[in-house]
């Protein structure tokens, strides 16, 4: 999966940033390895700034409750596909499955 950004057009001799600007999207199935351990890395990346950004009021509240419940099941329904070292991470820092 890789996302890419740059111009759409380019002229010679004049600066890419100066053109507007797009955003492209490409997959392959066999990228799904990959992918899996993407979500994974950014959910635990997520959960890992809400641990340490929100105050105690903030996470105990239902809002954030629900989205770091989420994370959570994000992790556990893509864990067969993670790699272990990203398996051993999640688990060090207490997402893994119970």
């Amino acid at each position: 999966m890789h996302w890419v950004i740059g111009p759409l057009d380019y002229q010679t001799g004049h600066p890419p940033l100066e053109n507007p600007q797009g955003v492209a999207f490409y997959w392959h199935v066999n990228n799904l390895a990959k992918s899996a351990n993407n979500v994974g890395r950014a959910a635990t990346s997520i959960a890992l700034i809400l641990r340490d950004a929100l105050s105690i009021e903030q996470a105990n509240s239902e809002y954030w409750i629900r989205k770091k419940s989420a994370l959570q099941e994000v992790l556990h329904l893509y864990w067969d596909l993670l790699d272990d070292g990203l398996k051993q991470s999640v688990i060090g820092q207490g997402f893994g499955p119970s």
